[in-house]
C-alpha cells in the first residue's frame, strides 16, 4: 500500500504542473457542445474542451472509469489496467477539428496508421518542463528494432493498407528514464478507430533509482474519428516501486509524455486530405 500513498501524495503537485504547460488550441463552442451531447462529458469537461481543446485527469488505483468515450475500447483498456494494478492512471483527451468528411476517408486513415509508426520522428521530441519553465528533450533517440534483444535500427514500417493487428518493438533513449525497449501493438477497429499499446520490456530508472519493473507500465493511445474532428486519447499507468520523495516528479514525467505524444502525432500527420 505504500506505493499508493506515494502516488496520491503527488497528485496535487502534478495537477499544478499540468496547468502551467502551454495550452492546446480551444475548440469552437458549437463543436464542444456537440461532443458534450454525443459523449456525455460533464460541464467541467465541456468547459475544458471549449477553452483548451483538452481534458486531463489523474486517478489513484481505485479507478473504475476512463475519459475515453468509446465504451468498447474503454472496457478493453480498463480490463488491461486492472490486471496491471497500477498505482495511478494519468489520462489526457484532445480534440482536433478537421475538415468535414476528412477523417472518414480510408486514405486519410492510412495516413494516421502510418504516422503512428513514425517512431524515429520521436527523436528530439520536446516537452514543457513546468519546474524549469522551458522546453526540454524527451527522447535522445527512438527507432524500431527487430526484436527485444536487437540494437540495430530498422526503417519505420509503412503499410499500403491497414491490418487489424500489428506488433513491433521500439527502442527509446529516454532523457528521464534511460534506455528502454517497448512492445508496441497496433489495433484497427471498425469505424476507423485506432489503438496503440506500449508495454515496457525493460526496467525504468529515474536517475540511479529503479522505479518501474519490466512489463509494469502500459501506455495507450486511442484515436476516434468523427465527421469533422479527431479524438486523441492517451493513458498511462504503472506499478511503481517506493519513490523516496520522487513521486511528484515521476507523475509529472508521465503526464509530460502524454502531452508530448499528442504534439508528436499532431505535428507528424499530413493534414492535407
Amino acid at each position: 500500500m505504500l506505493k499508493y500513498v506515494y502516488a496520491l501524495a503527488g497528485l496535487l503537485s502534478l495537477a499544478a504542473g499540468l496547468s502551467a504547460q502551454p495550452a492546446p488550441r480551444p475548440l469552437p463552442p458549437e463543436l464542444a457542445e456537440r461532443l458534450r451531447a454525443l459523449y456525455g462529458f460533464s460541464a467541467s469537461e465541456y468547459e475544458a474542451l471549449r477553452q483548451t481543446g483538452e481534458i486531463t485527469r489523474l486517478q489513484d488505483n481505485g479507478f473504475s472509469s476512463l475519459l475515453l468515450p468509446d465504451k468498447q475500447l474503454a472496457g478493453e483498456l480498463l480490463s488491461d489496467y486492472k490486471k496491471l494494478d497500477p498505482a495511478f492512471l494519468v489520462e489526457a483527451l484532445y480534440v482536433i477539428p478537421v475538415s468535414k468528411g476528412l477523417a472518414e476517408g480510408e486514405d486519410f486513415r492510412l495516413k494516421v496508421y502510418n504516422t503512428l509508426h513514425k517512431i524515429d520522428t520521436m527523436k528530439g521530441l520536446q516537452y514543457w518542463s513546468a519546474s524549469g519553465e522551458k522546453y526540454q528533450t524527451m527522447f535522445n533517440d527512438a527507432y524500431v528494432i527487430a526484436n527485444p534483444d536487437s540494437e540495430k535500427p530498422l526503417p519505420n514500417p509503412q503499410a499500403a493498407s491497414i491490418p487489424p493487428y500489428d506488433k513491433i518493438y521500439v527502442y527509446q533513449d529516454d532523457a528521464r528514464f534511460g534506455e528502454n525497449t517497448y512492445e508496441t501493438v497496433y489495433r484497427y477497429y471498425n469505424g476507423g478507430r485506432f489503438r496503440v499499446t506500449m508495454k515496457n520490456l525493460t526496467r525504468l530508472f529515474y536517475g540511479f533509482f529503479p522505479v518501474v519493473q519490466r512489463e509494469n507500465l502500459l501506455l495507450n493511445m486511442v484515436i476516434l474519428p468523427g465527421e469533422d474532428y479527431l479524438v486523441f486519447y492517451s493513458c498511462i499507468g504503472a506499478d511503481v516501486f517506493s519513490l523516496f520523495g520522487m513521486q511528484d516528479r515521476l507523475l509529472t514525467s508521465f503526464s509530460n509524455r502524454l502531452k508530448a505524444l499528442f504534439s508528436w502525432f499532431d505535428s507528424s500527420l499530413d493534414w492535407q486530405g
